[in-house]
This record gives structure tokens, C-alpha cells and sequence, in this order.
């Protein structure tokens, strides 16, 4: 295993563009992804706190010829994946640890599930990930640089860091504590104190300056989330007062220690169980050396006694402290939101695992009796690494993951013109906003989440593109049966895309038509049964189906997505079963089981 200097960071580096190129995708993905790929083309403002950085550095990458908008983006997570590989390789290497150790701590990274798709596909996380491991590089520098100007220098960088990290993602806050050792210690004397603390505010100040975008952004360029244009609305943003500032979700309830156990469970998928016994052993290396009498506790060994402990207790603080503030739990979708704040302590762990593995380097493997079988034990360390990659690679792999995309082109490729959707959900509201604001794809239908209605500045947005519209907004309260009696009665066609009242279909008929159903004026007499069988034939001719379907035990959120064809069908077989029309029923759930084989069938249809 002697290979150049050189060439191990290099190997590193190929071998984490070779995984995120193979897994990369040129499609939005789930949640979040179809809003941000829209700000970033659009210049406009995401959901709180706005992802100032993101945007301008997506916006960059979509003035780039080929590939799509979605794909173009998309490489900005590739990008930022493997310069958080880099900084775990240097960390590692910097605190005394041998090459070979280094670049399993950082390949280790690569090759876990979820760190591995979202450096994938266009989203916020690997880009956290890399500015975070960024901030924790420079305070240990700043650790160890003995000089009053070194230490100026580098706490100019940490803040410079600390700021675009937090311009990129609040999680961020969890890793500022790294501060405290790089800047503030020793407190004494006052005047490299005084330098250190004005080289870190001027650096933190001018790391958040992509927040003046929110300031300064297009009000009529979309998504445009709130009124960040005045100083209360910019306030609100930042501090994501519209979802409460310390949740991740309005309304989501969970046990105080289901998303550390939820974690625990993950952790196989990311470090493998032998290697995590390497990384809970650098953890407690970290603590011993903050606890020991001595700089270091081996020769070769460079991490401070300050910037050791620190660093401990930030892997605890985005771990298991962060994770008792989630409203969020470990089932369904919920599951999906809450793994993807996994990746920072996951990455954190990673430079935890090298530290371990250079204790078993210095410790053991250099001993006389190890040192025959040591390049061994250094090679199962890498073949643990590519089996991972073998195990995972099919979850972390979205390349044909086109669920998204084509539900957002489907739907409305369902309705009439000038059509009005009503649904819930980020997934459906930023799927359907990337298909019309980035592809320009039916531009005349109008989506409106129901949820978002109990906000002013939505229903406000919502009049403003839609002429007639005049949604009564009411604090508290949505008044949904009122909108649709308006614009149905202004012959307006209005659609469901999720079924979020059960008073709706109380109130007024409607039939399947694709994933959707049309609502029907309380006068309109329903179609019969083969008319609408046919309709959704033909629209179904029609339909984008890229790709295989989805798995729902890997992305249960793209499942639910096709699962809303299938429950069309479903719907349609009720129907025919109720007028006694047994072949229609049959098809319809043959047809049901083709677009989502996973869904039961329903025992009174299937009986028949």
C-alpha cells in the first residue's frame, strides 16, 4: 500500500467523481429539489431560510450549456460531495494519520447511502456538508498556529466559513462552537484577542453577504417565498418564523429520541458496523486528548488539546443534540425529511473514523507483532469501503429517477386549459412550479397549495396571478369550498390533486382523470363509468413514463407519487364494480397494478 503522495487524495478524488457521476441525475428529485432547481434558474426565493448561496451558485451553473436546468444544478452537489471528500481526507492527514487511513475515512463518506445520493441530485446537503467541513479545517488550523498573525489569518477564514456555511443551511449553527477555540482561546492578551475577533467578524460578515439577495431579488421572479424586501419580512425569513424557528416542519410531532434511534438504525447503510467501531473509538479519542496532560498523546499525533475537545463536543451538538429538537418522525416521508440531517454528523463521524483508524495505525499496527500482517488489515479496511459501495449503490441511485418529473408533466398534461389544481405537500408544489417557472411547461394552469393559504403574502401571490381569482384571505382559516364555488361558477375546471378535506367531495361530485380528480358543479350530472374509462385511456397514451418504477422501501415519497395513477384506477373499479360492470373493474386493476404493483388490491375488486 505505498503509494506517492499524490496519488492516495488522488484516488480519493477519482473515486468520488466516479461514484457521484455514476449516481447523477438530470431530474428534479423529492422535496425540495423542484424549488431549488426554480430559485437557482430564477433567481428567486426558496422556502426559509432562502438558501442564498445555493442560488447564486445554481444560477451559475444554469447559464452552462447541456444537460437540463435540474442536471446543470445537480453538479454543484457532485462538486460540493467531493470537496467534503477532500476536507475529511485533509482533516484526517493533518491530525497525524497515515494516507491509506485518511482515504478510507473519506471514501467511507462517499459510499454511504445517503451522503452518496444527495451528492447526486440538485439539493442543499452536500454543499452543507462540505462548507461545514470547511469551518471545522480552519478552526483546527487556527488551533495550531502559534503566531498572532496566523491565528488572525485563520480566524479571518473560520468566520469567512462560519458565514457561508450559514448561507447555505442553518444546520451549520451546530458546528460554530468550533469558533470558541479558534478565536477566542486564550483569552488573553487583549490585543491578538481584539485582532482575532475583528478578522472574525469581518470574515462572517462578508460569508453572509449572499443573504442580500433575499433584499434584492425579483418580487415578481418565482418561487418567491414571503416579502424578504422589507426588513421585517427578511427577519422573518431568516429565522424561519413561517415553519417555527427551531422545527423542521409546521405541525409534525415526534418522541423526543426517535430521530437518534431512527439515526442509529441508519448508521449501518453509511459507516458499516466495523467501521463505526472505529469512529465511536476516535470520538473517545478526541476526548482523551482534550483531557490529557500532554499535547498530544503520540508523536505523530498533531491534534490540539483544545481543538480535540471542541471538536468532540460539536459531533455530540449535530448529533444526538440536534436530533432531540426534531418535530419530525421515522416513518412514511417523514423518514425521507429526516435522513437527510444525517449527512453532517455522518460526515463529522467520518473524520472520527480516520482518527480511529490512525490510533490503530500508531498503536498496533506498528508493533512488532502486527507489522508482517499490517498492509492486511489496511486492505480489508478498503475492501469493507467497496463493498459498501456494492451494497448502497442501488440506494443512492437516482440517475433514472424520473418519478418526480413526469408526475409534474402528467398532471398537467391532465387538465383543461386555464385550470385551477388544489393540492398539499413540497413535493407536489415544486414539481409542478419547476415543470412551469424552468421548463415553461402550461404556464396557464394554476396550482395553489392549500396549506399555504393561511399565509397572507400566498394568497396575495396567488390573486396577483390569476386575475378573478380574489381568494378572501382569513387568518386561521382556509376557506377552500368557498374558492371552488367561485371559480366553478366562473367556469373555471378545478382539480384535486390530493383529496386533503373529505367536506370537498361531500360538497361537490368529481371523477378520476389521471393522478387528479375534477370536481363537478353541484347542477353537472356526473359522466357514466365507460366515459370516463376511456378518458383516462387516452390521457394515459399520452403520459411521460421514463425509467423503472420507484421503490417505495428506498423512496417512498416518489412511490406515493405513482401510487396517485394507480389510485385513479382503483377508484374507477369501484365504480364499475358498483354498476355491476365486472370487465371494466378487471381492467382498470390490471391496470392499477401495472403503474404501482406494490399497492394491495382491494379484496371486494379483486374477489369479482
Amino acid at each position: 500500500m505505498k503509494l506517492g503522495p499524490t496519488l492516495w487524495p488522488a484516488a480519493v478524488f477519482l473515486g468520488g467523481l466516479a461514484l457521484f457521476s455514476l449516481t447523477w441525475t438530470d431530474a428534479i428529485q423529492i422535496a425540495d429539489s423542484g424549488e431549488l432547481v426554480a430559485a437557482a434558474c430564477n433567481l428567486g426565493v426558496a422556502h426559509p431560510p432562502g438558501y442564498p448561496l445555493y442560488t447564486l451558485l445554481g444560477h451559475a451553473l444554469c447559464q452552462l450549456p447541456g444537460s437540463t436546468p435540474a442536471g446543470r444544478v445537480a453538479w454543484l452537489s457532485v462538486g460540493a460531495g467531493l470537496l467534503a471528500l477532500m476536507l475529511v481526507y485533509l482533516i484526517v492527514r493533518r491530525a497525524g494519520a497515515r494516507p491509506w487511513a485518511a482515504a478510507v475515512a473519506a471514501l467511507t463518506l462517499a459510499t454511504g447511502d445517503i451522503f452518496w445520493r444527495y451528492s447526486s441530485l440538485p439539493e442543499v446537503f452536500a454543499l452543507n456538508a462540505a462548507l461545514c467541513l470547511a469551518l471545522v479545517f480552519a478552526c483546527l488550523e487556527a488551533t495550531r498556529t502559534p503566531d498572532a498573525a496566523g491565528r488572525a489569518a485563520w480566524s479571518l477564514l473560520c468566520g469567512f466559513f462560519a458565514g457561508l456555511a450559514l448561507s447555505n443551511h442553518h444546520s451549520a449553527v451546530w458546528v460554530l462552537p468550533m469558533l470558541v477555540p479558534a478565536i477566542l482561546l486564550p483569552l488573553g492578551p487583549v490585543r491578538p484577542l481584539s485582532a482575532r475577533l475583528a478578522a472574525g467578524l469581518m470574515g462572517g460578515l462578508l460569508g453572509l453577504t449572499p443573504y442580500l439577495h433575499l433584499i434584492l431579488a425579483n418580487p415578481e421572479a418565482l418561487p418567491r417565498w414571503g416579502d424578504t424586501s422589507t426588513w421585517q419580512g427578511f427577519v422573518t425569513h431568516f429565522l424561519r418564523q413561517d415553519y417555527g424557528t427551531f422545527t423542521l416542519s409546521i405541525g409534525g410531532k415526534a418522541a423526543q429520541y426517535e430521530a437518534l434511534e431512527y439515526f442509529i438504525q441508519r448508521l449501518p447503510g453509511q459507516l458499516t458496523w466495523v467501521l463505526w467501531a472505529a469512529a465511536v473509538a476516535g470520538l473517545f479519542l478526541l476526548i482523551a486528548v482534550a483531557t490529557s496532560s500532554a499535547e498530544t498523546r503520540h508523536p505523530q499525533e498533531r491534534l490540539s488539546r483544545a481543538g480535540a475537545g471542541w471538536l468532540a463536543l460539536t459531533c455530540v451538538l449535530c448529533g444526538p443534540g440536534f436530533f432531540t429538537l426534531f418535530n419530525l418522525g421515522s416513518a412514511g416521508t417523514d423518514a425521507q425529511v429526516v435522513e437527510r440531517f444525517f449527512i453532517l454528523p455522518v460526515a463529522l463521524l467520518c473524520v472520527c473514523l480516520g482518527l480511529g483508524l490512525m490510533w490503530l495505525d500508531h498503536k498496533v499496527l506498528d508493533q512488532p507483532d502486527f507489522r508482517r500482517t499490517a498492509p492486511l488489515w489496511r486492505v480489508a479496511a478498503l475492501v469493507v469501503v467497496g463493498i459498501t459501495a456494492l451494497a448502497n449503490h442501488s440506494k443512492a441511485d437516482v440517475s433514472k429517477n424520473y418519478v418526480v418529473e413526469d408526475y409534474a408533466y402528467n398532471t398537467l398534461a391532465s387538465v383543461e386549459k386555464g385550470a385551477l389544481i388544489l393540492g398539499l405537500g413540497d413535493v407536489q408544489t415544486f414539481s409542478i412550479l419547476h415543470a412551469q417557472e424552468v421548463l415553461g411547461y402550461r404556464p396557464d394552469v394554476q396550482f395553489i397549495n392549500v396549506k399555504l393559504l393561511l399565509y397572507p403574502w400566498y394568497a396575495r401571490q396567488k390573486n396577483r396571478e390569476r386575475p378573478g381569482l380574489n381568494y378572501r384571505f382569513t387568518k386561521g382559516n382556509v376557506d377552500t369550498l368557498g374558492l371552488i364555488k367561485r371559480e366553478l361558477e366562473r367556469g373555471v375546471p378545478v382539480y384535486l390533486a390530493t383529496v386533503y378535506n373529505d367536506k370537498v367531495l361531500r360538497r361537490f361530485a368529481g371523477y378520476p382523470t389521471g393522478p387528479l380528480v375534477r370536481l363537478l358543479s353541484p347542477w353537472t350530472v356526473s359522466p357514466p363509468a365507460q366515459w370516463v374509462v376511456r378518458h383516462n385511456e387516452r390521457l394515459y397514451r399520452r403520459f411521460l413514463w421514463r425509467g423503472p418504477l420507484p421503490n417505495p422501501e428506498v423512496d417512498l415519497w416518489s412511490a406515493q407519487l405513482q401510487e396517485s395513477f394507480a389510485s385513479s384506477w382503483h377508484s374507477i373499479a369501484r365504480a364499475a364494480v358498483a354498476a355491476g360492470d365486472r370487465p371494466t373493474a378487471l381492467r382498470a386493476l390490471a391496470r392499477a397494478k401495472k403503474l404501482a404493483p406494490w399497492m394491495p388490491l382491494l379484496a371486494n375488486q379483486s374477489n369479482q
